[in-house]
């Protein structure tokens, strides 16, 4: 029994060292860096369950040790067949946590746009299921954004407690969602409002409601194959509803962000599609069994905004993002293809099937978000201002300075100033001394400071409503403008 015992202790061993490491880890992490609230709220949960399935460990070497010296219990095949058993199951559920770690370690404050996701998680809790919902972020070295499970990761916790004999974890106020930023992106503003989609994904996870969006694919298909897709096998056809699933999700995730953020969803995904080489050549045409064709993509974008009244308020805009997606969205359908790796596949009839698809996708977007009727007025009433501010190098959360203000705030802010980054940016380089507008490095520069200013103003949103709601100060500052709509 010696060696099974040595190899017992040898196995707990080799957990232990690794549990106590990612442990000190994550007390490091808490100590040295600041986090959004999901993230630091994640590091104290693994810290609990470090040091309980470390207990654990103990217990378990100690009654080992008693076994093989015959104090107590005696030694048998069918408990160390236990005991090695809830070890593996403790591996497993270690290593699903380990790969969360060092992403949501290296995602602290300094390189992510916190005001950003706090307002993201602000328009979440409005979602209809999502109160108390928080995102928890990490950095990828995917040049893409993600959304990582959280059911899987709220799994492997509830079995890692079952397994270690962890305590009962507190009741949290709501779900933590997992989304995944480039690294390269970094604090900046304009791009990371792609991280809008992945909230779609979070909330269709959370709330398991992509059940019309399967129900619709089914329907779909039968109709456009007939008698043929009946007779398919049962494999086949799952691959079929599951390639339209998906594409109606991926949808679905860029009109969710729509609904909550306006066109500013849709030009970060103009950069970061153009970014990534979505956009040259025949890419801009092919679905991908993951992914649709980013020209449907933006043709769907440019029917909700102009549904929602977006587009009339930036009719004017003078911007290559704006008429790419006008261009996008004028691709005709019939152009569109089917890619499986890089060959055209033979069958392109699950296109069709997926046009009749799209009303019902855009139908469950708008029941489960909010009109974005406040934005949009803010947006056209203050925009004016905001640029005036902006073109001055002015926080522009002093034009609410003293009068009441509203979520529509930031959302008006965000895309005024994204507005500006697109037509003014040149300007506002030009009238400063030494400064080139066609020199890359000053352009860059100033971009970064157009969304410094852009993310304290979301910032300043948040003081100035707790300063309003629950009357913790004054906020001082002259407003820009006398100007005063229905918010303020």
């Amino acid at each position: 029994m010696q060696g099974s015992l040595a190899g017992l202790l040898h196995e707990a061993a080799s957990v232990y060292r690794l549990v106590e490491f990612i442990q000190r880890f994550c007390r490091e992490q808490e100590s040295s860096r600041s986090y959004v609230p999901a993230t630091r709220l994640f590091f104290t949960q693994v810290i609990s369950l470090a040091e309980s399935t470390k207990r654990h460990l103990v217990k378990t070497a100690a009654e080992a040790n008693k076994r093989s010296e015959g104090k107590g219990s005696r030694w048998d095949e069918s408990w160390l067949t236990n005991e090695r058993a809830s070890l593996h199951t403790i591996k497993g559920a270690w290593n699903v946590i380990h790969r969360y770690l060092k992403p949501a370690a290296d995602a602290h404050a300094l390189q992510v746009p916190v005001p950003l996701v706090k307002l993201a998680e602000c328009q979440l809790e409005s979602v209809e299921g999502m109160q108390g919902a928080s995102i928890a972020v990490l950095l990828t070295p995917e040049l893409n954004y993600f959304q990582t499970s959280h059911t899987r990761l709220k799994k492997t916790i509830d079995t890692l407690r079952d397994a270690a004999n962890a305590p009962p974890e507190t009741p949290r106020k709501g779900p933590i969602g997992f989304v995944e930023l480039p690294f390269s992106q970094g604090p900046s503003l304009f791009t990371n409002i792609a991280l809008y989609h992945e909230l779609g994904h979070f909330m269709l996870e959370e709330r398991s409601a992509s059940g019309p969006l399967s129900e619709s694919a089914a329907r779909s298909l039968e109709e456009v194959y007939r008698e043929e897709f009946a007779a398919l096998s049962p494999d086949k056809k799952a691959g079929a509803e599951g390639w339209l699933r998906k594409w109606a999700e991926e949808i679905f995730c860029d009109l969710f962000a729509i609904r909550l953020v306006g066109p500013a969803f849709s030009f970060a995904s103009i950069e970061m599609f153009s970014l990534i080489g979505l956009l040259a050549g025949d890419y801009k045409i092919k679905f991908r069994p993951s992914h649709p064709a980013p020209a449907c993509r933006f043709q769907q974008h440019l029917k909700l905004l102009r549904e929602d009244g977006w587009w009339d308020v930036i009719d004017t805009l003078q911007s290559d993002h704006k008429t790419q997606i006008d261009q996008l969205s004028a691709i005709p359908e019939s152009d569109y293809r089917i890619y499986l790796d890089k060959t055209e596949a033979p069958d392109q009839r699950a296109l069709q099937a997926f046009g009749k698809m799209l009303p019902a996708v855009h139908e469950l977007a708008k029941r489960l978000t909010a009109q974005p009727t406040d934005a949009r007025e803010c947006f056209a009433a203050e925009r004016e201002n905001i640029e005036q501010c902006l073109s001055k190098g002015i926080v522009p959360s002093r034009l609410f300075a003293g009068r009441p203000v509203s979520p529509a705030f930031p959302i008006a802010v965000m895309n005024a100033a994204f507005c500006f980054y697109l037509t003014e940016l040149t300007g506002l380089i030009g009238s400063l001394a030494e400064q080139d507008p066609g020199n890359l490095e000053h352009r860059s520069h100033w971009t970064k400071r157009l969304e410094m200013w852009t993310v304290k103003a979301i910032e300043d949103y948040f003081l100035l409503d707790g300063v309003q709601k629950h009357g913790s100060g004054s906020t001082r500052g002259a407003a820009s403008a006398a100007h005063k709509g229905p918010w303020g």
